[in-house]
């Protein structure tokens, strides 16, 4: 078996022998099955053919490739003589039948790795005890200034919890929000630009494997969804 570089996240993966048939699903159900995981880049692991039909559909995204209609027929173009010869009659229910439904869950699988990639290198950056100043975050439905300290970090799934207060409101609320959103881009940038600070050893004694301890922060506070 070959090993290349997968466009999805440039890693390096074993990739699929392209001189058999794709084992596309019998059914939309099988096929919901087998990418049910999909949109958790973390806990979903790629094997062999998911991995195949994610880097044809990365190498559709990466050449410009945006309709869903035009991804499909990409993708029929690149199994050209490798695809079951009654695939077009599976999972007629839905438009583009169980391989278009395949093409989609792949599609949000290589966007949930490629997103997380970015998470994860910004994650990296952060600090527990770092502040924000007036920035725009949109939770509850409501984008509002805010002002917050990183309570906690996790860098498994490349997210922080912040204890953050809005502009006129003196309470204060936990909220969650991905490493790399615009709240905290100065951060990250300023520590990309320069040497990283060096973590004493009572930081790493105090810090677990996913989420960093909490910040000590003043008064109760409500958690609102991102």
């Amino acid at each position: 078996m070959q090993h290349t570089t997968s466009p999805v996240n440039n890693i390096t993966c074993a990739s699929a022998n392209t001189s058999r048939l794709y084992p596309l699903m019998a059914t939309l159900n099988e096929a919901h099955t087998r990418w049910i995981m999909c949109k958790n880049p973390v806990c979903f692991e790629p094997d062999v053919d998911h991995q195949w039909m994610m880097d044809m559909v990365a190498e559709g995204l990466d050449s410009g490739i945006s309709y869903t209609s035009c991804m499909l027929e990409f993708i029929e173009r690149r199994l050209t003589n490798q695809l079951p010869p009654d695939y077009k009659s599976r999972g007629t229910s839905v438009e583009g039948g169980v391989l278009g439904m395949e093409v989609y869950y792949a599609r949000l699988a290589v966007k949930a790795k490629r997103e997380h990639a970015v998470q994860m290198a910004a994650v990296s950056k952060l600090r527990v005890g770092d502040e924000i100043k007036q920035a725009e975050i949109h939770a509850n439905g409501k984008t509002s200034k805010w002002n917050g300290v990183v309570q906690e970090i996790n860098s498994e799934y490349g997210v922080v919890k912040l204890s953050a207060s809005r502009r006129g409101d003196k309470q204060r609320y936990t909220i969650t929000i991905p490493a790399n959103h615009n709240a905290l881009s100065t951060i990250v940038k300023s520590r990309t630009e320069a040497p990283r600070e060096e973590t004493s050893t009572d930081d790493i004694a105090s810090s677990s494997p996913a989420f960093q301890s909490p910040a000590k922060v003043p008064g109760g506070q409500h958690s609102l969804s991102f």
